[in-house]
């Protein structure tokens, strides 16, 4: 499953470390950090916070999954 870390740019300095240790373990991670925000980029900066959910969901979500999966299985080109 595809994971999406986010970061204030601005976040208290042990939280880098904790998201570098978690980009390193898992096998689907994309990190987006917002220069300007703290520890909270959600409630701080929600729009641009809200642009980078919904552009990952947009190419990770299940929907791009299934219709991938889909088309794979009536086109057969196998996992592309």
């Amino acid at each position: 499953m595809p994971v999406l870390l986010t970061e204030g740019g601005t976040s208290p300095p042990l939280f880098p470390p904790i998201l570098e240790r978690l980009a390193s373990t898992l096998p689907r991670v994309e990190r987006r950090r917002f220069p300007k925000a703290g520890h909270i980029p959600h409630a701080t900066h929600p729009n641009e916070y809200e642009k980078a959910v919904a552009d990952f969901t947009s190419r990770t979500g299940p929907e791009t999954t299934e219709r991938r999966r889909l088309r794979n299985s009536v086109l057969g080109d196998g996992d592309r």
